[in-house]
C-alpha cells in the first residue's frame, strides 16, 4: 500500500466538491479523506460549515450536512500552537497553522496564488497536482 500522506484541505476544495461531485476537487477530497490522514482545526471546520451553508451556493442543507459529517468522521482535529502570517489572504493563514501543527505533507487548494509555495516541509498543491502524485 502507498504511503499515507498527511494533508490539509482548503475550504475552496470542499465547496467545489459539493458543487461538482465529479470534478478534480471532489476526487481529491474523496482520496484525501479515504486513503490518507487529513487534518483540520476548529477554525477550519467552522469555515467549512459557514461557507457550505451559504444560500447562494445552492447546496441543500442536507447535502452540506452530509459533507460536514463525512469530513468530521474522516479527519483528525489538531490545535495550532501559534499564528502564521504568510498568505496573501490572511483568512488562509489558518491552513498553514493547521499544516504545521499536523506536520502535513501537503495543503490542497484551488487558490495556490494566495499561498507561499511551501511552509516548513508542507508543499502547496492544487487538486489536479495532488491527484497526479505517485502512489
Amino acid at each position: 500500500m502507498a504511503e499515507r500522506l498527511r494533508l490539509v484541505v482548503d475550504t475552496n476544495v470542499v465547496v467545489s466538491a459539493a458543487l461538482q461531485p465529479l470534478g478534480n476537487p471532489a476526487r481529491a477530497l474523496f482520496l484525501a479523506l479515504n486513503q490518507h490522514q487529513t487534518f483540520v482545526s476548529r477554525e477550519i471546520l467552522d469555515e467549512y460549515q459557514d461557507v457550505l451553508f451559504r444560500k447562494k451556493l445552492k447546496v441543500t442543507r442536507q447535502e452540506a450536512g452530509g459533507i460536514l459529517d463525512f469530513v468530521r468522521e474522516h479527519t483528525q482535529l489538531v490545535r495550532p500552537l501559534f499564528h502564521i502570517y504568510a498568505c496573501k489572504d490572511p483568512d488562509d493563514d489558518k491552513f498553514l497553522e493547521c499544516a504545521i501543527a499536523a506536520s502535513a505533507d501537503y495543503i490542497i487548494t484551488g487558490n495556490k496564488k494566495d499561498f507561499p509555495d511551501e511552509i516548513g516541509k508542507t508543499r502547496i498543491v492544487n487538486p489536479r497536482e495532488f491527484l497526479a502524485l505517485p502512489g
